[in-house]
């Protein structure tokens, strides 16, 4: 892969990011897990995440130590193959505490490149 090209990847994270916010927005928890629609929806861009995620190269990854792509393949692994064991709370607060700090850093890796 050509030296910036894995910041499609990057663009595809910011892309799913944006759609769970966008399938969330003005929810409650009590709305989000009462809605099997809005659950599966959040977490097949879950998934797409976490398979952005794993297709930046780890050179690539190792020089954003900030952003924790360990953590974000965790997740879509857990959710891919472990989807009995997912835990909406655990989802909802991802939602709420964790993904606006990582559009953050995902849009500066973006400006940066630029």
């Amino acid at each position: 892969m050509p030296h910036e090209d894995w910041l499609f990847r990057v663009e595809d994270m910011l892309t799913a990011i944006g759609q769970i916010e966008d399938f969330t927005r003005g929810k409650s928890f009590e709305d989000f897990q009462a809605s099997p629609i809005t659950v599966n929806a959040v977490l097949y861009s879950f998934a797409v995440l976490g398979e952005a995620a794993n297709a930046v190269p780890r050179e690539a990854a190792a020089k954003h130590p900030s952003v924790e792509w360990r953590e974000i393949r965790g997740m879509r692994n857990t959710i891919v193959h472990e989807y009995a064991g997912v835990r909406l709370e655990t989802v909802w607060a991802t939602i709420q505490r964790d993904l606006p700090a990582l559009r953050e850093k995902l849009e500066h890796i973006l400006r940066s490149a630029s």
